[in-house]
């Protein structure tokens, strides 16, 4: 769970910062954000590749539930 202080209210199940880690056969499920990306936060041009990636029954407070991507961040 991501419900510290800024910016550890972002990316229940996993937070990434100006990287682009790849992940695979991976299934992010009941985490929660106090802000956003309740499984996933992708922040600072964070582009991860995901490939049979599942999300499921993740929360946030304000955006993304299962992932939430920053401006100038993708996911592939």
């Amino acid at each position: 769970n991501a419900n510290g202080a800024e910016p550890h209210w972002d990316g229940g199940g996993m937070y990434n910062d100006d990287s682009s880690p790849t992940v695979s056969h991976c299934t992010f499920s009941n985490n929660r954000a106090a802000q956003d990306g309740g499984g996933m936060h992708n922040g600072n041009e964070s582009n991860p590749t995901l490939t049979h990636v599942t999300f499921i029954n993740n929360t946030a407070s304000y955006d993304g539930g299962g992932m939430h991507n920053h401006p100038y961040s993708n996911q592939h």
